[in-house]
């Protein structure tokens, strides 16, 4: 790996950043809109400048964050943080509708759009108070007070930090990066941050004072996945959902209008209007305890992001986030593993069961096994698919696909025996190559 200046680098920059996000915007397919998608992804480019990753290719641009890829992109900021803020401030409107006495019945926004532009956020009814209590459990067990608390309680080690306002150019004059900040024990120093101006009291902006995370203590951290389960086997769906919709407040408020800690903001005005809805104390401790992840299994145990929360796996279409629900509820899912974490979802839904079981005696719902799934596959097939014999030309099968909008073609020898299948899009690909070929002479 090879560190990079963005001082002295700033085009080398923008040319990887503006690949990097149109490669991901052309190989990612997430469970929202277009325009959502595209604000999703953002974020994946400071992950990927940090850790030399994907297309920057073992360069790494440490201090760089979400506004210096908006800036290499040459979208327009203000636009951009004003979307991603109302996508936060649909969900704290869920809220405050809920205190004042209108919840809502489903998760949806004023003009009865899903929350995160999310489909499947749209079919689910829900308890609204359920879904608040999840949203307090969520935001809170997250901060680094909370954490302090589990690890006494539990003999534990998770680690913790938080979100300050940072001066740039007084962090280079001490010597000091943006990877140091977020990765290295730092709790002593964080007084000394304040007195020597490195964290200040101000709102961020996008040029001298960054929004950044500072590591208070080191740990293994918490598993968001875990979280959202954990809370749905404890207390059902609807809670499981509040949980999840406070991590997106988090990831999302990373770069939004107002820089603020707005899931813990969140949690805290809940828990202020509310005492009554967010339960015992040892409700959140258990929770943090449960999702924290195991030392040694640092590089292994899943973690999503919002972005592999609703990426779909291009076989099935199934996201983790609706893997994870229908663990909860029961039903079956199909083995997907859209993370970057090596470890497949039966294999964790296993772990995490039998650490609720021991932890809580909670009784947990079986979940139905795809054997369960009887009915004969006749039941479902799809008939959207053209035959053609083998013999058939290139020409007249582009052009049956096209005018019957099939997505197949299923290829047959003379006695009707399967020889293979043509897809729409190899149809495509190959006139795209002719079309090269044809720009080379």
């Amino acid at each position: 790996m090879v560190a990079v200046s963005l001082e002295t680098d700033v085009a080398l920059f923008r040319r990887i950043a503006k690949a990097d996000y149109e490669h991901l915007i052309e190989l990612e397919e997430l469970d929202t809109t277009e325009e959502v998608k595209r604000l999703i992804l953002l974020q994946s480019i400071e992950g990927h400048a940090h850790n030399g990753h994907a297309l920057f290719q073992h360069l790494r641009f440490v201090n760089i964050d979400t506004s210096d890829t908006v800036k290499a992109l040459e979208l327009y900021a203000t636009d951009i943080k004003a979307r991603r803020q109302s996508l936060i401030d649909d969900i704290k409107d869920f809220v405050d509708d809920f205190l004042n006495g209108k919840p809502r019945e489903y998760l949806v926004n004023s003009s009865g759009r899903p929350f995160i532009e999310i489909p499947i956020l749209n079919n689910i009814k829900v308890d609204a108070r359920a879904v608040v209590r999840g949203m307090y459990l969520g935001g809170l067990r997250d901060t680094f007070e909370i954490r302090k608390i589990v690890e006494k309680k539990y003999g534990i080690t998770i680690g913790g930090g938080g979100l300050y306002t940072i001066d740039i150019e007084v962090m280079k004059a001490m010597g000091l990066d943006s990877e140091t900040l977020a990765t290295e024990d730092n709790e002593d120093k964080i007084d000394e941050f304040r007195s020597k101006g490195l964290i200040v009291d101000r709102k961020p902006d996008d040029d001298k004072y960054r929004f950044r995370y500072i590591r208070h203590w080191r740990g293994p951290g918490q598993s968001d996945d875990a979280c959202v389960i954990c809370a749905g086997l404890l207390w059902g769906l609807d809670t499981a959902l509040g949980v999840f919709l406070a991590d997106a407040i988090d990831t999302l408020e990373k770069y939004a209008t107002v820089y603020e800690d707005r899931d813990e903001i969140i949690a805290e005005y809940i828990k202020d209007k509310a005492p009554d809805v967010i339960g015992p104390d040892e409700d959140l401790y258990l929770l943090a305890y449960l999702c924290a992840v195991p030392e040694g299994m640092e590089e292994s145990y899943p973690d999503s992001s919002l972005r592999y929360f609703i990426k779909k796996d291009k076989k099935t279409g199934m996201t983790i986030i609706r893997s994870h629900l229908n663990f909860i509820q029961g039903k079956p899912f199909i083995s997907v593993n859209t993370s970057p974490t090596p470890v497949g979802v039966e294999d964790f839904y296993d772990y995490i069961k039998n650490r609720v079981l021991v932890e809580t005696k909670v009784k947990i719902p079986e979940t139905a096994q795809l054997d369960s799934l009887t009915p004969p596959i006749s039941s479902i097939i799809s008939k959207n698919y053209l035959i053609v014999n083998e013999d058939a030309n290139v020409a007249s099968i582009a052009r049956q696909l096209g005018k019957a909008r099939y997505d197949i073609a299923i290829v047959v020898d003379k006695d009707g025996v399967i020889k293979g299948i043509v897809k729409a899009k190899d149809i495509l690909a190959y006139i795209d190559s002719i079309g090269r070929e044809k720009d080379k002479e």
